[in-house]
C-alpha cells in the first residue's frame, strides 16, 4: 500500500472510535486513491468502513434526539450502497432515513413549527416514492406535508409576507402533483398564479405555468401543455419588453431568460418549428441588449468594472446563438475596460474569448493578435495556465495564415515560459510536471521538423519522468511511481526508443504488482512484437487510462505516430 494511502488510513482508523464523520472523510479519500490505482476490491473494503462510521454517527444523533441529522447520515449511507451496487441494502438505509425524517417532523410539529414539519414530511415522502417505491405510504406522508404547509400558510399575514404565502401555495400544488392528484395541483397552481400576478412576481408566475404544463403532460393533455407553455413564454416576453420600456433592464433580462428556457422546452415538443428558433435567438438578442444598456449606464457613472461584466454577459448571449462577430466585439470592449482597471486576468480571458470568436469567422490574423495580447497579459499577471492556453491558440491561428515567422517568434515566448515553469518544478522536485512542459515543447519543434531541438526536450521529459519514479519510490508512493513510469515508457516509444527492457527490470521488484506497471510492460512487449496490437492493450487497460487525461493524450500520440510509420 502507498505511503500516502497508508497514512490516510491510519488517520481514519485513529478517528473512527470517536470522530465518526472526520473518519468517514479520511476513508473516502483512501477509497478514491485506491479506485484511481485500479484497486477496486480494496476500495470496496474501505467503503464498508465509511458505512460503519455513518452507522455510529447516526445512532449517536438518534440518542440525542437529532432525528434530522440522523436521517441525512442514513441517506449518505444509502447512496454509498447504491454506488457499491448493493441496492437491497441501500433500501434499508433509505427506510431508516425516512423513519428519522418522520420523527423529525413530529418533533417540530409538537412545537407548532409547521414549515419545518412540512419540509421533513416532504423529504420522507420523496424517498418513499423514489427509492423505496411505496406509493401508498408516500401519498399519506405527502398529505401530512400538505396539511403542515396549509397550516403554515394560515399563520402568515399575507399582506406582510405576500411572496412567502404565494411560494407556499406553489409548494402545495407540487405536492398534490406528487400524489397523482393533477387536477387539484392545477387548481392550486391557478390560486398561486392569481396571487403572484397581483404583485407581478415574474419568477413565481413562470414556475406556476411550468408546473401546470407538467401536470397537463401527466394527464396526457399535450395540447393544453403546449398552450400553457406558450402563455408562459408570451407572458415573459411581454414582461421583458415592458420592463425594457421602463428601463428596468436587469428584471427585463430575467424575463427574457425565462422565455428562452420555455422556448427550448417548446422546441423539443414541436418539431421543426423555425418560428420557435427565431424567438429563441431574438430573446437572446433582447437579453444581450438589456446587458448592453446596463453596461452603458454603468460607464456613464464611471462604474467600469460593473460595465465590463455586463458587456461580457452580452457577449456570452451572442456567442450562444453563434453571432460570432457581435460576441467578439463585445468581448473586446469588456477586455479593454478590464485592462483600464489593470484587471489583467479578466482582460486576458475576454481577449482570448474574442480571439476564439474571430477564429470561427475565419479571421485568423485578428484572432492571433487578440490571443497573443491575452497570453502576454496573463503572463504578466502570473496566471500561467491561461497564458499557456492562449499561446497555444495563437500558434494555431498563425499556422492558418502561414505566418511562420510570427509562429516561431510566439513559440519562442511559449518555450521560454514553459522552460521557466519546468525549471521551477524541478527545483520543487515536481519532476513529472516538469516533464509535461518539456514534452510539449518537443512536440512543437517536432511539428516544425526540427528533430535535434525536439530531441533535447523529449530527453528532458524522459529524464524528469525517471526522476519522478525514483522520488515516488523513495517516498513509498508506489502507485504514483508506476504511473510516472508508464508515462516515461510511452514517451520513449513515441520517440521510437525501445531501450526499455532494462528499465522494466530495474523496477519490477518494487512496482511489478501495480496495474500501471503491468500496462507499461504489456504495451512495450506489444510495441516490439511483429503484430503490434496496441489497440488490444489499450482496451485491456481502459479502466486505468480513462482516469487520466495525460495517459489518454500520450496513447493517442503514440497511435498517431504508429499510423504515420505504417
Amino acid at each position: 500500500m502507498d505511503k500516502k494511502i497508508e497514512e490516510l488510513k491510519n488517520a481514519a482508523d485513529f478517528l473512527k472510535n470517536n470522530e465518526y464523520l472526520p473518519a468517514a472523510k479520511c476513508y473516502a479519500n483512501v477509497a478514491e486513491l485506491l479506485e484511481k490505482a485500479g484497486n477496486i476490491e480494496e476500495a470496496e473494503i474501505i467503503f464498508q468502513n465509511i458505512i460503519d462510521c455513518y452507522n455510529k454517527e447516526a445512532e449517536s444523533n438518534i440518542g440525542q434526539n437529532k432525528h434530522h441529522e440522523a436521517a441525512e447520515i442514513f441517506l449518505a449511507a444509502g447512496e454509498l450502497k447504491i454506488r457499491l451496487n448493493e441496492e437491497d441494502l441501500s433500501r434499508e438505509y433509505y427506510n431508516k432515513a425516512v423513519q428519522q425524517f418522520i420523527k423529525a417532523a413530529e418533533q417540530t410539529l409538537n412545537q407548532d413549527d409547521f414549515q419545518n414539519a412540512g419540509d421533513f414530511f416532504k423529504k420522507a415522502a420523496f424517498y418513499l416514492e423514489q427509492e423505496i417505491q411505496d406509493m401508498d405510504l408516500a401519498n399519506k406522508i405527502y398529505n401530512k406535508a400538505i396539511d403542515c404547509y396549509q397550516k403554515f400558510k394560515n399563520q402568515i399575514v399575507i399582506e406582510e409576507d405576500f411572496k412567502k404565502a404565494t411560494h407556499i401555495t406553489q409548494i402545495i400544488a407540487i405536492l398534490y402533483e406528487r400524489t397523482g392528484n393533477y387536477e387539484k395541483a392545477i387548481e392550486i397552481d391557478n390560486n398561486a398564479l392569481e396571487m403572484a400576478k397581483k404583485r407581478d412576481l415574474v419568477q413565481i408566475i413562470t414556475d406556476c405555468y411550468l408546473h401546470m404544463a407538467h401536470c397537463y403532460l401527466k394527464l396526457d393533455k399535450k395540447e393544453k401543455m403546449i398552450k400553457t407553455l406558450k402563455i408562459a413564454k408570451d407572458y415573459n416576453i411581454k414582461s421583458g419588453k415592458l420592463k425594457m420600456e421602463k428601463k428596468n433592464y436587469l428584471e427585463a433580462s430575467e424575463s427574457f431568460d425565462n422565455a428562452i428556457s420555455i422556448l427550448k422546452e417548446l422546441n423539443k415538443l414541436i418539431v421543426k418549428n423555425s418560428k420557435i428558433l427565431e424567438e429563441i435567438n431574438q430573446s437572446y438578442i433582447n437579453k444581450a441588449d438589456c446587458y448592453i444598456k446596463i453596461a452603458d449606464s454603468n460607464l456613464n457613472q464611471a462604474e467600469i468594472d460593473r460595465a465590463a461584466h455586463f458587456q461580457r454577459n452580452a457577449a456570452l448571449c451572442h456567442r450562444l446563438i453563434k453571432k460570432h462577430k457581435n460576441a467578439a466585439e463585445l468581448f473586446v470592449e469588456a477586455g479593454t475596460n478590464f485592462e483600464k482597471l489593470n484587471a489583467k486576468k479578466l482582460a486576458a480571458i475576454n481577449f482570448r474569448d474574442a480571439g476564439l470568436q474571430y477564429e470561427l469567422i475565419k479571421k485568423p490574423k485578428t484572432a492571433a493578435d487578440l490571443l497573443l495580447s491575452a497570453a502576454k497579459l496573463a503572463k504578466i499577471e502570473g496566471t500561467n495556465e491561461i497564458s499557456i492556453e492562449c499561446y497555444r491558440d495563437t500558434l494555431r491561428n498563425f499556422e492558418c495564415f502561414d505566418d511562420m515567422k510570427k509562429f516561431e517568434e510566439t513559440l519562442k515566448e511559449l518555450e521560454e515560459l514553459l522552460k521557466t515553469l519546468a525549471e521551477e518544478e524541478e527545483t520543487e522536485k515536481n519532476f513529472h510536471i516538469a516533464a509535461s512542459y518539456f514534452f510539449e515543447i518537443g512536440n512543437y519543434y517536432n511539428s516544425l521538423k526540427k528533430p535535434k531541438k525536439a530531441e533535447i526536450y523529449y530527453n528532458g521529459a524522459i529524464d524528469n519522468l525517471q526522476k519522478a519514479v525514483e522520488i515516488a519510490i523513495e517516498e513509498e508512493q508506489l502507485t504514483i511511481a508506476a504511473y510516472s513510469l508508464s508515462c516515461f515508457i510511452i514517451i520513449k516509444l513515441i520517440v521510437n526508443d525501445t531501450n526499455i527492457e532494462s528499465i522494466l527490470a530495474m523496477y519490477r521488484n518494487s512496482l511489478g504488482e501495480n496495474n500501471y506497471f503491468k500496462f507499461s510492460e504489456d504495451l512495450y512487449k506489444e510495441y516490439i512484437s511483429e503484430e503490434k496490437k496496441i489497440l488490444e492493450i489499450i482496451e485491456k487497460y481502459e479502466y486505468i487510462i480513462k482516469h487520466s487525461d495525460e495517459l489518454d493524450y500520450l496513447i493517442s500520440k503514440l497511435t498517431e505516430i504508429m499510423k504515420i510509420q505504417d
